[in-house]
């Protein structure tokens, strides 16, 4: 039985947390009264990796970003996969900044994975959030609008200038 649930809460195709086991955490947490960092993550240009190497390149690039955010872990962050090619992260905290060591080892290693020279290199566009005594949907509304505004920001460096 808890191998079954394990499995139900288990992503089939990065082998990290589902979005199913992210809900369970953020209800479990703010009923008891935790407080808590998160990080929503979307890999840049993924379509693109799609559209340009294929399925099999995409599905191999949501690995290597899976592998390179559980590398990142200071050691008590959880990792999900919450849709498609976005991904997040909670720590239990009293501190708001309580991803930034987290962070900075994730630009490390996607730097260093990136210096390998692979067929498809990898970015992150994010945004961090902190839950105290509030609501879960403005807790991640926070964060969503934070990681799009940071993509809008990296797409707009890759537009040649008229």
């Amino acid at each position: 039985m808890m191998q079954q649930n394990e499995i139900a809460y288990i992503d089939p195709l990065v082998g990290t947390y589902n979005r199913q086991y992210l809900n369970n955490i953020l209800s479990a947490w703010s009923a008891r009264g935790y407080s808590f960092a998160g990080v929503m993550l979307d890999i840049d240009r993924f379509k693109q990796i799609n559209d340009t190497y294929g399925h099999t390149e995409g599905d191999r690039a949501l690995k290597t970003a899976t592998d390179l955010l559980k590398a990142s872990r200071t050691g008590n962050e959880l990792v999900f996969r919450f849709a498609g090619d976005e991904f997040i992260v909670l720590r239990l905290t009293n501190d708001k900044e309580g991803l930034q060591e987290y962070l900075a080892n994730l630009k490390q290693n996607t730097d260093a994975y990136n210096q390998s020279a692979p067929l498809c290199p990898l970015s992150f566009s994010y945004g961090t959030g902190f839950f105290q005594n509030g609501e879960i949907d403005s807790f991640m509304k926070e964060m969503d609008s934070r990681m799009y505004e940071m993509k809008a920001e990296h797409h707009k460096e890759q537009v040649p200038a008229a």
